[in-house]
């Protein structure tokens, strides 16, 4: 499991821009196994997405590279709150 950060750009709705993203995961058929807001940094909005892949995480921060993406394995606390969220959305 990988997560990434990537930074909302000022100028784009975010709308546009989370359909931006979601369009490529959803080509790639990718299933995010979170996605949240994560911060800022400066005037910037950080959003947090965490992928099962490794590989696809990786292409998803090559294709996304403009929104200066960061890739990093969890945190023992984040590993445990993704895990629970995904037992709970599996017991619903």
């Amino acid at each position: 499991m990988l997560v990434v950060h990537i930074e909302k750009p000022e100028n784009v709705t975010l709308g546009k821009w989370f359909s931006e993203l979601r369009g490529w995961l959803d080509e790639n058929h990718v299933v995010p196994f979170g996605f949240s807001r994560a911060g800022r940094r400066l005037d910037r909005v950080i959003y947090q997405i965490s992928f099962h892949d490794p590989v696809k995480a990786r292409e998803f921060t090559a294709t996304f590279a403009r929104y200066a993406p960061t890739l990093r394995r969890p945190t023992v606390g984040e590993r445990g709150q993704l895990i629970a969220l995904a037992g709970n959305e599996a017991a619903q």
